[in-house]
């Protein structure tokens, strides 16, 4: 049992932090007229109602 939760909060913290790269790479780094592409791509890699907050 201690397992799987140790799994799932792994599984977790990683998408988190993958959905945050996406954030300030498209916030920072991405030119503004490529911006509504990237946070695009980022709400088709992470579905659902997470990438409202991180893809913004």
């Amino acid at each position: 049992m201690k397992k799987f939760i140790l799994l799932c909060l792994l599984a977790g913290v990683t998408l988190s932090a993958s959905m945050q790269t996406y954030a300030m790479v498209c916030s920072i780094l991405v030119i503004p007229k490529m911006r509504e592409a990237c946070v695009a791509q980022c709400e088709a890699a992470h579905p659902g109602w997470l990438n409202k907050i991180a893809c913004v």
